[in-house]
């Protein structure tokens, strides 16, 4: 198969990757890799991304020097979190090499393919590709796969297959989906988020119209009925609009039931007629919503039912989403999950309530300041469901905070005990995992939740 051809940077050519251990940066750099590229990227730290990316034959630098950059370099790419003054994106500035942000790259690729699906929306996204993605595997068509997660079927989050479909979990933050090309374009929910780039509910609004547009005639947008401006994202679009979820949607799921795990089953109709079962193995109510997009849009491709049941029943989940990590000293089963938004902490903890466990305790890091003082008053009403709530101190990402946004995590804790909430706010990683390892037994769920560097930590919890 001919290798990718991105804006006249073919095969062979040299192209460099500045923050390549993040969760898509890596999957591009695997991606140009397996095509014939010579790859190379920096990172600031050490992780499991540069060391796959090491095994596979990328040159990986830890730390940025302008000297990482080879004048015969083709390409840089970099990402929106990469500050302008980086010494590699200066040098490659200045000996005239073209630099590239790395949504751009993505659009790009995508160009190489008959049918780009993309999947957006506030929440679920990851969830959904990956679900999506199953279902092409299952149904064996060679889907190439790009997901903001490591997804255990492909060993990653990437897989490169044939030309057909591409399956690309595609995030609105930066206007980052505007660059890209959609055959079919899903959107799985529209909650206000990103304060730091959208300056209200309104331009967040607007990106995803826009985002809609995109789409050709003969392509289809696949969308949840319950989003509350759906006029205004689908009226007068050129492509089918196909709807999910709600009580006049296209697909919707009749006779949901849950097992003691919190996992769903239910019919699934299309237009008031039943067209099959599905049985999903990851909790929650806001998976059924999930699923029912995967459905509609493997639907649209031609996907036989019985390989969207069988894909779906594949499923169990990807890293970071509700994944199990073990268990405390004291026997407390220990979950990571990535809602860090005030709509995805509310459901995985909704999720969690219905699973069996005698206590759930959410270990929480906020992200960045600008969405927490943003949502402030949604993020004071969304933990009802959890026992014991533990505060981290806000997750403060390079390049995207402001100094001048004044928000603490005791002033969440503050407002969630006026609430009547059970919350400890521990400043530092030993306070939170002392806290656990004394209060927790047992059939507890200590659950770690954020979008930073919580994750990592969290492992702590299980010595």
């Amino acid at each position: 198969m001919e290798g990718l051809q991105i804006d006249g940077v073919r095969t062979g050519a040299r192209v460099h990757f500045i923050g390549v251990g993040g969760v898509h940066m890596r999957a591009h750099a695997e991606q140009l890799h397996n095509s014939g590229y010579i790859v190379s990227g920096s990172d600031q730290y050490e992780s499991e991304a540069t060391a796959h990316l090491r095994d596979i034959g990328v040159t990986v630098f830890i730390g940025h020097a302008a000297a990482q950059v080879a004048d015969n370099t083709d390409l840089v790419v970099y990402t929106a979190a990469v500050p302008q003054d980086n010494p590699e994106l200066i040098a490659a500035r200045a000996q005239n090499i073209p630099v590239m942000e790395r949504a751009a790259l993505l659009g790009g690729i995508m160009e190489n393919y008959a049918h780009p699906i993309c999947v957006a929306g506030t929440h679920g996204k990851t969830t959904a590709t990956s679900m999506l993605a199953e279902i092409f595997l299952a149904a064996e068509l060679d889907p190439t796969i790009a997901v903001g997660g490591v997804l255990p079927k492909i060993g990653g989050t990437v897989r490169d297959g044939g030309r057909d479909v591409f399956v690309v979990e595609s995030c609105e933050y930066c206007d980052a989906f505007l660059q890209f090309h959609p055959y079919i374009g899903i959107v799985l929910n529209v909650e206000f988020d990103h304060a730091d780039y959208f300056a209200d509910l309104d331009a967040y609004y607007r990106s995803f119209r826009r985002f809609a547009e995109l789409i050709p005639a003969e392509g289809a947008l696949v969308v949840n009925a319950d989003v509350e401006r759906l006029a205004y994202l689908t009226s007068g679009l050129a492509c089918r609009v196909i709807t999910v979820d709600g009580a006049a949607a296209d697909f919707r799921a009749e006779g949901i039931k849950f097992d003691k795990q919190g996992c769903a089953r239910f019919v699934v109709t299309h237009k008031g007629e039943r067209i099959g079962k599905i049985q999903l193995e990851v909790p929650g109510r806001h998976n059924v919503a999930n699923a029912l997009a995967a459905v509609a849009a493997a639907t649209d491709l031609g996907v036989p039912f019985s390989d969207i049941a069988d894909g779906l029943s594949d499923f169990e989940g990807v890293g970071r989403r509700a994944e199990i990590k073990g268990e405390t000293p004291a026997g407390a089963t220990v979950m990571d999950d990535y809602a860090h938004h005030p709509t995805e902490i509310r459901a995985a903890l909704a999720a969690m309530r219905n699973s069996g466990y005698n206590r759930v305790c959410c270990i929480f890091q906020p992200h960045t300041r600008t969405r927490t003082l943003a949502l402030l008053e949604e993020f004071t009403a969304c933990f009802d469901e959890a026992d014991t709530v533990v505060l981290l101190d806000i997750y403060e990402p390079a390049g995207r905070e402001e100094h001048d946004c004044h928000i603490s995590s005791a002033d969440l804790a503050a407002r969630l005990a006026a609430r009547g909430v059970n919350v400890y706010y521990a400043k530092e990683r030993t306070n939170a995992v002392a806290f656990v390892h004394k209060n927790f037994l047992h059939n507890d769920l200590c659950i770690t939740m954020g979008a930073g560097d919580i994750s990592a930590w969290g492992n702590d919890l299980l010595s």
